[in-house]
């Protein structure tokens, strides 16, 4: 369970994206965890925006997809401090 400032990545393969969004909103909804779905090209936006957007919103949870969870945005993810335990970025 999340704690009460907790985030969550949740990184799953690009056709199940949209699935998880949907099995969160079934199972907790968007007021008991909030969330953020990255996807390559949504609302005309780069994926990096949502994943910075998420880094500043209420949001605890972030879907991303293998293919969009890179090494640019696992660094806009992850604080500087935690950069040298990351064996990937």
């Amino acid at each position: 369970m999340l704690g009460e400032k907790g985030k969550a990545l949740l990184i799953a393969p690009s056709s199940l994206t949209g699935q998880w969004a949907t099995e969160v909103d079934k199972f907790f909804g968007q007021r008991r965890l909030p969330y953020t779905l990255a996807e390559k090209g949504r609302h005309g936006r780069k994926p990096i925006h949502a994943v910075q957007d998420f880094k500043q919103s209420r949001a605890r949870l972030l879907i991303i997809s293998y293919d969009l969870a890179g090494q640019s945005l696992i660094r806009a993810i992850l604080p500087m401090r935690h950069s040298a335990s990351f064996p990937y970025t």
